[in-house]
């Protein structure tokens, strides 16, 4: 962020680097995320996943699966995106079966994936693939293979929440 305050004299590089644009929102937890993301959609392949992490932290489902619909996911984070939308999806279409269903398989694929099966969010995605199936003794055994890195992030947040209030 100290770098970007250095930027800060250059406002016309700012405004025309569509990079520093995207990170800008980023940093600034989604503010004015429509209108530079939306502009940034096919320039900076990132910008379309924030945008449909925007629209889920706004409850817009609907926009989150129109944004996504045609996008093929190729990164464990892109999955599990993918995992998340289809999951809302599902749970708030009277259990739509067959977003849950794409729910698990997302969440699934990434954490079976050889290079993410030992991860926190490999992790994760099996106590969520798990939850949607309603295996809930698999997911309480992959939450506690991650409780106390949980724990230790939790006390860092607050942490720093406590020390900037």
């Amino acid at each position: 962020m100290e770098e970007l305050h250095v930027l800060g004299s250059l406002k016309e590089a700012l405004r025309e680097n569509h990079l520093i644009r995207h990170n800008m929102v980023v940093f600034k937890n989604g503010n004015k995320a429509l209108q530079v993301f939306s502009s940034l959609i096919d320039i900076i392949p990132e910008a379309r996943s924030n945008l449909a992490i925007y629209y889920l932290k706004k409850d817009n489902i609907s926009e989150a699966i129109t944004l996504l619909k045609d996008m093929k996911p190729t990164t464990a984070q892109e999955y599990i995106l993918h995992a998340i939308v289809q999951a809302c999806k599902g749970q708030n279409e009277s259990n739509n079966e067959k977003a849950l269903s794409l729910a698990q398989d997302f969440y699934q694929k990434i954490g079976t994936s050889p290079s993410e099966c030992d991860t926190i969010p490999g992790r994760q995605c099996m106590a969520s693939f798990f939850f949607l199936k309603k295996q809930f003794e698999d997911v309480n055994v992959y939450l506690h293979s991650v409780k106390s890195y949980m724990s230790k992030f939790q006390k860092n947040i607050y942490r720093k929440e406590h020390f900037f209030h």
